[in-house]
């Protein structure tokens, strides 16, 4: 399962040579701090004649053994005589194959008492905050399967971000079977690391105050699966007001790898068990033989299959208690906070090293997909493995390994990552919370990384931004050079700044980094050096691909909207073929649609009519309306290639065209250069209009067309009066002009849409009813009617 490769890479993603910070080790400090748990004594991290106080290895719940093992978490008790917390406490037991390899110097081992925490508090007075410091926590990352707190080098965590007015707290959390089984009949609920996770977000509501802390300005952060949890915990109504912002990092609650159903999951569990030599047949007894097994039981996962689709065996799970409602619902319903979520530019590269399946990346693609999609995701499983193997390897030829290799990478990336990351992003759009999009693009040439070295692309991969952040790779030191040590400041710069503020741009002015925006539902942040910027085209526009496949998704309509899934896009069980466009990921059912949407959208000999220019084979028409001339939104026709600036003039051109008078091209703002309706492929031309081999009759035309009547931004100039429907009219007065945004903003649903669209037309066919019927009164009297209707009213 390669997603066991991520849970190693970011591991071993950053084997530099130790760095200074790295190799310091802190005084001890004997005297006492009163917390409301009890009194404890910590450690001093000196940084010149500044001083940061360490408390490891804080016990938050009891040990989860006996009685509360596969249970929710109970609170440790208080004590009175003040505890040492020199040292980190024992890892959670560390499950999977790469469990042998997670074993440092500061974790040399693991064991069930494993629920503490860590916290590192500046003990400087704030010339800010007065009444507290701001305080992020963080989840680590491993696949559910891996990870421990004390991977993260004292020294270089308290020289990273608590250098910036911060306090940071880091918990462990239990791991595979022992934090994720699921059993059916209410046995075993599951999502017991979630509820780790969320204890400790009480407790530090209820004691962070004697940290120099502010309960009130809590920022939950993570990396893979710990970034998935904090998505998961900003969805809970049991954990998500315990915090107030959120930093994902590489995981959300979106992604795939990152939950499943009940149902699916407590498979998964039952067939774990028979895998290890389980031979009973009801819930009791299953759970019980978990409760018997060593620990080590769980390390040992080679061989192993489930029959669900999914690339870690256990997860978090829907479970109707820990998310109690699908999980449109609990953003909907959940407290507004600011997030920011960001991936890497390539999730996906530095698994390239390590699966054998690279070894013949072409034939084995489809095994990349059994890992991410089956029978338990979607019914339409052949025909979602054919969009998607057409979709990255259609136009690739088998010989071209370099290319191959690429496309693979993009396809693990963005089924396992960035999918799931743009979904959380709308989610949390969508219900009005202010959410930052980015993308972590900078790597270092010049590393020494053996894994970097290694990389056939050059290009941030999955957890490549973690060093940045803390000051340390996982489990090993890191030794940054002078543009590192420039970039560590630039991605420290924004955390704190959104930790502090709810925005990475803190307090300057203008903004570089810009709020997600639905109008613009590919608009990212290009995190980088030596410039970092806004850019277009999340991931190249890929994941649309993937929006198509998750309104057929049973998986995904099921935890997102609770099972029903969209009667807009089913797809047809006995269709022929299914034509992805490589270009921008839209899925047509005909070769036909997909050579007109070819022209329409990518040909490179496009031409817009309002500036006069040629538009590029990368940009599509509506990009360039959009950014150049601010028109949101516009309407092109399959068959003509003619773009109109508004439904008005569209639906016009269409009905004429329905009429045989012609295509009505005076208002058209966009068009080719090659004749309208003659669409070209390798093969030939082929009419839209009828998909027979023969071409129309008309001839090119070559002659400049007049620009549109509409008001174009800037311009006043109007070549041709524009009529418009008066009901249609009223409507764009009462919203104040802006119908056409609203209808094409994203905001609304299909179904609101078609509704408010269907609503117009009834209204505006009723008032030319009785217009016509005006005119036939008047005519048999033979004088002037009153008119009955008055619509400014």
């Amino acid at each position: 399962m390669f997603f066991i490769y991520f849970s190693f890479i970011s591991i071993v993603s950053s084997l530099d040579v130790l760095g200074t910070l790295s190799n310091k080790q802190p005084d001890k400090n004997p005297n006492v701090l009163n917390v409301p748990c009890g009194p404890i004594r910590g450690n001093i991290y000196t940084f010149g004649d500044k001083i940061v106080d360490g408390y490891l290895g804080i016990p938050f719940a009891k040990p989860p053994i006996g009685d509360l093992k596969f249970k929710k978490p109970v609170p440790f008790d208080k004590w009175t005589e003040p505890r040492d917390c020199y040292e980190y406490g024992p890892g959670c037991p560390q499950t999977g194959q790469f469990s042998g390899l997670t074993a440092t110097k500061t974790c040399p081992f693991a064991e069930d008492n494993c629920l503490t925490l860590n916290v590192f508090a500046p003990r400087w007075k704030s010339d800010e905050f007065l009444e507290g410091l701001p305080v992020l926590v963080y989840i680590y990352g491993g696949g559910f399967e891996i990870g421990y707190t004390s991977y993260m080098d004292g020294y270089a965590m308290t020289g990273s971000i608590p250098q910036q007015d911060i306090v940071v707290v880091t918990m462990n959390y239990r791991l595979g079977p022992l934090g994720f089984l699921t059993v059916t009949d209410g046995v075993a609920n599951g999502n017991y690391g979630l509820w780790d996770q969320t204890l400790a977000l009480q407790w530090v509501q209820d004691n962070i105050e004697a940290f120099g802390g502010d309960p009130n300005m809590v920022t939950l952060s993570g990396t893979s699966a710990g970034s998935a949890s904090t998505d998961f915990l900003s969805l809970s109504p049991h954990s998500n007001t315990l915090f107030h912002r959120s930093i994902s990092m590489s995981g959300t609650a979106f992604c795939n790898f990152a939950i499943r159903p009940q149902r699916v999951e407590s498979q998964v569990g039952l067939e774990y068990a028979q895998f290890k030599g389980y031979k009973g047949n009801d819930s009791q007894s299953l759970l019980q033989w978990y409760k018997d097994q060593d620990v080590s039981t769980f390390k040992e996962v080679s061989g192993f299959k489930s029959t669900a689709a999914g690339v870690v065996p256990f997860v978090p799970n829907w479970d109707g208690d820990f998310f109690p409602k699908p999980f449109d619902i609990l953003r909907k319903e959940a407290p507004k906070r600011e997030a920011m979520v960001t991936v890497a530019e390539m999730e996906s590269v530095g698994m390239i090293i390590f699966n054998k399946l690279f070894a013949e990346p072409y034939s084995n693609f489809g095994k990349f997909v059994d890992e991410t999609y089956g029978l338990d995701v979607t019914d339409y499983y052949e025909a979602v493995k054919k969009n998607l193997t057409d979709f990255y390897l259609g136009d690739v030829s088998p010989l071209d390994r370099n290319k191959t290799n690429f496309r693979v990478v993009n396809y693990v990336s963005d089924s396992v990552f960035n999918s799931g990351t743009l979904d959380a992003v709308r989610s949390y759009a969508k219900y009005g919370n202010k959410v930052y999009l980015g993308s972590f693009n900078y790597f270092n040439k010049a590393s020494t990384d053996v894994a970097d070295i290694m990389q056939p692309f050059k290009a941030a991969s999955h957890s490549s931004d973690f060093k940045y952040y803390f000051g340390s790779g996982v489990m090993t030191g890191f030794n940054p050079n002078d543009e590192e040590k420039k970039v560590m400041k630039i991605v420290q710069t924004l955390m704190a700044n959104f930790v502090k503020y709810g925005d990475p741009n803190g307090k300057v002015i203008p903004k570089s980094w810009k709020p997600y925006n639905m109008t613009r539902p590919l608009k990212y942040y290009k995190i980088d050096y030596p410039t970092s910027e806004m850019s277009d085209n999340f991931q190249d526009g890929r994941i649309a691909v993937y929006d198509n496949i998750n309104k057929n998704s049973k998986k995904y309509q099921e935890i997102v909207y609770g099972g029903k899934l969209s009667k807009k896009v089913q797809i047809n069980k006995k269709a022929t073929g299914h034509f992805p466009c490589l270009s921008c990921a839209q899925i047509f059912g005909h070769a036909a649609s997909l050579r007109r949407h070819r022209e329409v959208a990518h040909n490179d000999e496009h031409f817009c009519l309002l500036c006069n220019t040629q538009l590029s084979g990368k940009e599509t028409v509506k990009m360039h309306m959009r950014d150049k001339h601010d028109l949101i939104s516009i309407y092109t026709c399959g068959c003509c290639n003619f773009t109109f600036p508004s439904r008005i003039e569209f639906s016009s051109h269409l009905k004429a065209m329905k009429k045989n008078e012609g295509r009505k091209d005076e208002n058209i703002i966009a068009r080719t250069i090659e004749t309208p309706g003659v669409l070209r492929d390798g093969s030939g031309s082929v009419s839209p209009t009828n998909t027979s081999s023969s071409s129309e009759s008309s001839t090119p035309s070559t002659a400049p067309v007049s620009p549109v009547a509409a008001t174009v931004p800037g311009d006043t100039t109007a070549v041709q009066e524009k009529k418009e429907h008066p009901v249609r009219t009223v409507f764009e007065k009462l919203l104040n002009g802006k119908i056409e945004k609203m209808l094409d903003s994203g905001i609304y649903s299909n179904d609101q849409l078609v509704m408010v669209e269907t609503w117009i037309e009834m209204i505006e066919k009723a008032t030319e009813s009785v217009e016509e019927d005006l005119k036939n009164m008047k005519a048999k009297r033979g004088r002037p009617v009153k008119r009955p209707l008055k619509l400014e009213s």
